[in-house]
This record gives C-alpha cells, structure tokens and sequence, in this order.
C-alpha cells in the first residue's frame, strides 16, 4: 500500500508551519510555498492567475546533482567552509574521492573512466541512473532511508525491489553498514544456490510478505539468503516499465470510454459513439485545448511556453499517446496527466475540489508505486501544477488557462 508522503504535512491546509527551512529542503520549502499560494486570498478569487505566477516563479524539477551537493554539505561537516551554495563545485569533489577511496566502494563497473572525471560529472548532471545511485550509497556510507530519498525524489523512481535480489542485496548491506566487497560476496552466493518454490497459495506478486517471516526476515545473512532463494524461483524478478506501458493503456482506454459516454449524452442524431471513436485528436481538442495550434491542427512549438522549463520540456499530446501505445515509450508525466485528466472530468464520484484532489493523490501514488515510479513531488512544478488545479472549482478549465496563459507569454 502506498504510503501518505512526508511532504504532506508541510501541505496540510489547517496547519501552520512556521519553522524556518534551509535553502536545500526542496521538498519542504515547495510544499509550503504551495499552501501559501492555496490559502491566499489571491487564490481564492484569482485561481488561474494565482497559480500561473506561482509556476513562473519556480525552477524546474531539482535536479540530481542538487540533491548529490546537499547529501555531502549535510553529512561531511561542510557548514563551516560556508553556505551549501558558495562552497565550490571542488571541493565537494575532493570529498566525494575521498569518501569513495575510504569506503573502498566502486564508483562504477567496467570502465576506464577515472574517479575524478566520474565525480565531476555526477556533480553536474541534471539525472542520473538507479545503479549510480546504489554506488553512491556504499561510497558515502549511506543508510537505507538515505538511498531510498535519492531513489524516490532525486530520480523520481520506485524506492528498493525487495524482489529484486540485487536491490535487497544492498538494502541489507547499508543496513548493516556492510561494504560493497560484502554485497559482492552475497550476490555470489545467491546465484550458486537453489531456488526455493513459494508456499502453497502464495503468489509471486506478494512475495515480500515473506518478509515478515522470521526465517526471512531481513536481520542476519540467513534470513537474507533464505529469503533470496525465493526470489530465485521467480519467474520475473522486477517490474518496471512494460507494467509501465500496460497501466496507461488502461487509462487511455478508460478515458476513451468516458469520453464517448460523455459524447452520446450530449450528442443529437443517431451516431453510436464507442471508444474506437475517441481518437488522440479528439482528446487534445476536447481536454487539452488550452495549447494553440498550427494551422495543421498540431500544436505550436513548446519552447514558446513560458512554463517550458519548468515542466520539463515535455508535453502530453496525441503524438506522444502514439508513441507510448506503439514503442512503450513511457514517461510518469504521461501517467500523471492521463489519472488527471480522468479526475478533472469526472463530476459524480466527488462531493467537493478537495475530496477530489485527495482522492487522486492517493490513487496516483498507489499506481506510481506499481510503476516502479516515485510518489506525486512537489518539488516538480508539473506535478505541482496538477495538484494545485484539483484543488480548484474547475480542474480542467483552470489546468488549460494556464497553459493558455503560458503560451500567451503573459
């Protein structure tokens, strides 16, 4: 079951948060700017507007080499050389080395690349792979908890596969502070042994639930292996982005349905309207029809919006539903948008704009988690905007204003 993120209490409408926050709390300083702007007056009677100024003011989604600075400002006694932002990209370089080289911990696998050129690009990439993220934990010397925030908000990706054997592997490992040296020797001794078939009745999909057998409890080196030749005698390891592709063909057909319902109520004549007569065209004229377009019916260049950096440089549009359903090309805004546009049109499952927002909250998390993705961010200024509409009377007419407003160059 998805978990309620910590973000929310910095979100929560009836509290007042008043504690000052440093300038690298990125996930509470956005929540809180973001109930500052829900609870204003201008808000309340300027939504669009309101919620327009407050995405221009933002920078896009904090990038991964932010948060690696900020793990090393906060965990290598950094505070007296200056402020996170004066200290030079150098010396967090020199630390980082170091702590690699003290660790003994690889900073990557089969390569010629030399640690300081590896470091300096970590330092200044906007992402990063899930495997980098593992290497950084045994090079810095990380607790679970401390891999799990780069892996859910610095990726934006699912938090450790306890069905994964690799994964597990290292979760045990950081637990235990054990080097990576150790990880290696486990791995070995996964592969060489047996496979264990589930207990009668027990499916694959719930395999954790061994987890909370003491045989397989995740303490010492026994119930580690224990639990890992189950996982051994799994047909697939790991989820990842064909269930990805599989949920949003789902969706998208759910949003086709819904749409051709809504299209035979309100349509005069004798046409049947199915979901094979809602065509990615159809949608983008009858949701997403706050972006201009050409004059051959495709929307105009995204480097015009002002809001293009802010969300990424990406967009939702029939082009991109073509290439998801035909190449599995999937990205979490393609998720996010499709459970938000199904939200905004539905006026019968909700008695008001927050039962509404909270709802979709819990329900996209929970499909996120099953897409090996991380939880709804507000530290990423899409998901923000998504957020910030459905708490509004008109999800939909305030979410295409915007855009419009964007475009518009206001």
């Amino acid at each position: 079951m998805a978990k309620i993120p910590e973000w929310m209490r910095e979100l929560d409408l009836e509290a007042t948060v008043t504690a000052d926050l440093n300038e690298y709390e990125y996930t509470r300083r956005a929540a809180r700017s973001m109930r500052h702007m829900i609870n204003s007056e201008e808000f309340e009677e300027l939504d669009r507007e309101t919620i327009y100024n407050f995405l221009k003011s933002r920078k896009g989604r904090v990038p991964f080499n932010e948060y690696l600075r900020r793990y090393v400002y906060t965990h290598a006694g950094m505070e007296e050389l200056g402020t996170y932002s004066e200290i030079d990209e150098k010396e967090y370089c020199e630390t980082i080395k170091y702590a690699f080289r003290d660790n003994n911990a690889p900073y990557a696998l089969n390569t010629t690349k030399k640690l300081s050129a590896t470091v300096k690009g970590w330092l200044e990439q906007e992402s990063a792979q899930r495997k980098t993220v593992f290497f950084l934990g045994f090079g810095l010397n990380m607790k679970p908890e401390e891999v799990s925030e780069f892996l859910t908000k610095a990726l934006l990706e699912t938090d450790f596969n306890f069905r994964d054997p690799l994964e597990t592997i290292y979760w045990y490992c950081y637990q235990n502070q054990y080097s990576y040296a150790k990880a290696e020797i486990l791995y070995k001794q996964y592969l060489g042994m047996k496979a264990k078939s589930l207990k009668e009745g027990m499916k694959e999909e719930n395999v954790e639930d061994l987890l909370n057998d003491p045989a397989c409890a995740l303490e010492n080196d026994e119930g580690l292996l224990n639990y890992l030749s189950y996982l051994k005698g799994l047909s697939v390891n790991q989820r990842g982005k064909k269930n990805a592709c599989a949920v949003f063909a789902d969706l998208w057909q759910e949003l086709r349905e819904q749409l051709a319902q809504a299209a035979a109520e309100s349509e005069h004549g004798d046409e049947i309207w199915t979901a094979d007569k809602i065509s990615g065209a159809y949608v983008e004229n009858a949701l997403l029809y706050g972006i201009p377009k050409e004059a051959n019916g495709n929307m105009v260049n995204m480097n015009r919006s002002t809001l293009y950096t802010q969300f990424g440089k990406k967009r939702f549009n029939r082009q991109r539903v073509s290439r998801i359903l035909k190449d599995g090309e999937i990205d979490r805004m393609d998720l996010t948008t499709v459970t938000f546009l199904l939200a905004a049109i539905d006026d019968e499952s909700f008695n008001n704009n927050m039962e509404r927002y909270e709802t979709y909250l819990k329900q996209t998390n929970a499909m996120l988690q099953d897409c090996e993705m991380g939880p709804l961010y507000p530290a990423n200024p899409y998901e923000a905007f998504i957020m910030a509409c459905l708490m509004t009377e008109e999800p939909l007419d305030v979410y295409n204003d915007v855009l419009a407003m964007s475009y518009a160059g206001e």
